[in-house]
Formats: C-alpha cells, sequence, structure tokens
C-alpha cells in the first residue's frame, strides 16, 4: 500500500486551516510518510516570515492517507 502526505497551515488566531497540500508521488511505507510530514512541516514554517508566525499564531498538521487503486 502507498500513502500520499497532505500538510495543512493552520491558524490559531482565525481558528481556520488552509486546504490540505499533497507532497510527493508517494510513500511505500507508512513510517516514510509520516517522518518525512515533521521534515517538510518544518520547511512550511521556515518559508514564513516570523512576524506571521506569531501574528496568526501559525502551526502545521499533516498526516499519512493510503492511496487505493483503483
Amino acid at each position: 500500500m502507498k500513502f500520499i502526505l497532505l500538510i495543512q497551515i493552520c491558524s490559531i488566531i482565525s481558528s481556520s486551516c488552509m486546504a490540505p497540500v499533497e507532497i510527493g508521488p508517494g510513500y511505500e511505507e507508512y513510517s516514510k510518510c509520516t517522518l518525512d510530514g515533521y521534515t517538510k512541516s518544518l520547511e512550511f514554517l521556515n518559508a514564513l516570515e516570523e512576524k506571521t508566525i506569531n501574528e496568526q499564531q501559525i502551526y502545521t498538521k499533516f498526516y499519512c492517507k493510503p492511496i487505493t487503486n483503483t
């Protein structure tokens, strides 16, 4: 089974999250997907301005969704 990584950028201030972003073509193992979720989340946060993160209280959430072959 393959997995796709989905990451969302969220704001505590606005109590909302952006639509999830799909990362990569897929992962062969769940463990690789979830570990990469932490790395990619950090990359997303590092790309934002510190002021924005502080003012909007930005955080990320991610999950690995199984890809079903149809």
